[in-house]
């Protein structure tokens, strides 16, 4: 849609959209003018590769920062916008896609990632795609504004002293940002579902496909709850629901790629070649579990740098780095590493030392507040989480970030009959499937589609890419009917044997 077609179909639904996003969760929203979609040319790093230019629009949508008092001395949001669609596009009921996070730009993994996987490719040719950065998120490539930075620190000694340093970095980045006028409890999930409806308002959209991704699902689900009739059905992959307050939490995370780990040995005993090659492999990843087990000690030469060290870990710290990348590239050499690990032999491949330097950074990220995120990450779990950001010592940030507790809506079950497509990962460790089993229990028109042997985010992974593909296809095709399912249940994961060997780069 051209630029004045665009303002034609803005005003032929200015009555319908003056009803829709007036309101607000925790506050109410004094409204001033419509949201307006300004045209822009396109950057480089705003067009996906291989992708006619005809075929994208960009602009800007400027919006204020705190919607309780738009003409207050906050200065504005501007979100980079951009829209999709191909001439031959069969229907002009958009797909919305919404990135993970917090803190990805949306613009740059739509590009880089959904409109290079199957899904992307065939929704690219059936209908328009709009993604937008989320407010405080600024890419290079995509712009926005304004910036809320990284919240930087340097590491203690203590995992105590570390926590005094993030929040003092914290309240030194609130006075930063309030002298430039911005306020960080603006920028938090509940902000971003009015902001999705004023950029559909702008493009003169009333209804909308969503497409989450991990965080971006948290985000789909609370427009489904908030604002229903903007939204036609949703598609989400890697499922994080809001009654679920340990997607971050990092002891749940630990716990639960372990689980992943242990469910890869499960398959491997399904496997009869599995089976033969791998004897006993159970025992071994049993004996890395054991709470009172002694450590392993490891020898490890670095194969980037042929640089030799010493280490003790864990076993349980070893069997959640199987568990943290079983979900990637990895997978098929897993059996491999967990009897290296189990042995104490790191020296026979080039995989298992790459994935203690994973451990060693880990156990460093925990014993200090985690690594540096951006400012935003941490708004967006202190608006979402009453505990706030747990590796960063709970709602201390929060707190010199000047963001309350959240509001109790922001923590319970999204009760809807909107079609929803929900797909998850048995080897996904960040939203394991039993998030969206939680999620399926209050939306009354759902249907779940579990792929065995992936990671994290289906959509984008080789081995079963291209049959979400085919059942989201199917489910938009026609919303009222469970989609077929003619390919999850055939993708079985496969184990390489002793004799072959591996080295791909960790993702």
């Amino acid at each position: 849609m051209r630029a004045a077609t665009l303002q034609l179909a803005m005003l032929s639904h200015a009555v319908l959209a003056a009803s829709l996003f007036t309101g607000r969760l925790h506050h109410p929203r004094i409204a001033i003018t419509a949201p307006v979609f300004v045209p822009a040319r396109c950057s480089p790093g705003a067009i996906a590769a291989d992708v006619d230019p005809s075929w994208v629009r960009c602009g800007t949508v400027t919006l204020p920062q705190n919607r309780a008092d738009p003409r207050g001395p906050l200065v504005e949001v501007v979100l980079p916008v951009v829209v999709y669609q191909s001439p031959t596009a069969r229907s002009q009921l958009p797909i919305l896609f919404l990135a993970g996070g917090p803190g990805e730009a949306g613009i740059d993994i739509l590009n880089e990632y959904f409109l290079t996987s199957p899904i992307g490719q065939l929704m690219l040719r059936e209908r328009p795609i709009i993604a937008f950065n989320q407010r405080g998120i600024v890419s290079r490539a995509t712009g926005g504004s304004p910036d809320l930075g990284m919240l930087a620190y340097q590491w203690r000694a203590s995992r105590n002293a570390s926590i005094e340093a993030v929040i003092d970095s914290a309240r030194r980045t609130t006075e930063r940002l309030r002298a430039r006028g911005v306020q960080p409890m603006y920028f938090t999930t509940l902000e971003t579902v009015e902001d999705v409806g004023d950029v559909l308002r702008s493009l003169g959209y009333d209804r909308t496909i969503l497409f989450g991704t991990s965080y971006g699902t948290r985000v789909a689900l609370e427009i489904i709850r908030a604002h229903p009739e903007v939204v036609e059905a949703a598609i989400l992959d890697g499922v994080a629901p809001p009654q679920r307050g340990d997607t971050f939490d990092p002891a749940a995370l630990a716990q639960r790629r372990r689980a992943v780990a242990t469910r890869m040995v499960e398959d491997c005993e399904r496997s009869v070649d599995c089976t033969a090659e791998y004897a006993g492999l159970r025992s071994l990843a049993d004996s890395l579990d054991r709470a009172d087990a002694k450590p392993v000690h490891l020898v490890v030469k670095l194969p980037s740098t042929g640089v030799w060290f010493d280490v003790d870990l864990q076993g349980r710290d070893l069997l959640s780095a199987v568990g943290a990348y079983a979900g990637t590239d990895f997978a098929r050499a897993m059996p491999q590493v967990l009897e290296e690990f189990a042995r104490g032999d790191t020296l026979r491949r080039p995989i298992s030392p790459e994935l203690v330097l994973y451990v060693v950074h880990e156990l460093a990220a925990a014993q200090s507040a985690g690594p540096s995120y951006p400012v935003v990450y941490h708004a967006v779990l202190c608006g979402d989480l009453p505990l706030g950001v747990l590796q960063a010592g709970g709602r201390g940030v929060c707190k010199a970030l000047g963001i309350p507790t959240t509001d109790s809506i922001a923590t319970v079950p999204v009760v809807s009959d909107i079609p929803t497509l929900m797909f998850s990962s048995e080897y996904d460790a960040q939203t394991p499937p039993g998030m969206a089993e939680e999620a399926a229990r209050t939306l009354s028109n759902s249907h779940r589609v579990l792929f065995p042997g992936v990671g994290h985010l289906a959509y984008g992974r080789l081995i079963s890419g291209s049959c979400v593909a085919v059942i989201a296809n199917a489910f938009l095709q026609d919303t009222r009917q469970p989609p077929p399912d003619p390919c999850s249940k055939s993708l079985l994961p496969s184990f390489l044997p002793r004799s072959a060997d591996l080295v791909p780069t960790p993702r």
